[in-house]
């Protein structure tokens, strides 16, 4: 191999590594399983935001709740924060959004297990955790997400 391509390679591999680092390394799958340790660590998150008073986490609609964890440093969060607005428009009678900044809510990012952004959990109507998104997700893809709740 050339030298110019060795020094690509490595200027590739650097800019990659830095990106990846600034949201949080998303080394996660896109679609991971859910544990039955995750779906206890919903509703003791539950319990706990409903002996707070805190009416802005996890409320009890009835409805499927997901959990938008992001940063306002991070990029991808930005540019998925029109995406996610619209979803929250269509589907509104049906699902209850909830923004939740990592840097204002690190307790309840940590006892969700988020270590990349943005993130989306998603809750049953009973609080337990069902499937979670890490990473930018277009349009089409959160539509067949959501579309299947």
């Amino acid at each position: 191999m050339s030298t110019i391509m060795k020094v690509a390679a490595r200027i590739f591999i650097v800019v990659f590594a830095l990106v990846t680092a600034s949201c949080g390394g998303q080394r996660q799958s896109s679609h991971s399983s859910v544990s039955a340790t995750e779906a206890s660590v919903a509703e003791d998150v539950q319990q706990e935001t409903a002996s707070t008073g805190r009416s802005d986490t996890i409320a009890d609609t009835g409805k499927t709740v997901v959990l938008d964890f992001y940063a306002t440093w991070c990029p991808p969060c930005r540019a998925m924060a029109p995406t996610m607005e619209e979803m929250e428009k269509k589907y509104a009678d049906k699902i209850e959004f909830k923004k939740i900044d990592i840097d204002q809510e690190k307790e309840l990012a940590a006892q969700l297990g988020i270590e990349a952004v943005p993130t989306l959990v998603i809750l049953s109507p009973q609080g337990e955790i069902i499937h979670r998104l890490v990473g930018y997700k277009q349009a089409d893809e959160l539509d067949e997400e959501f579309g299947k709740l």
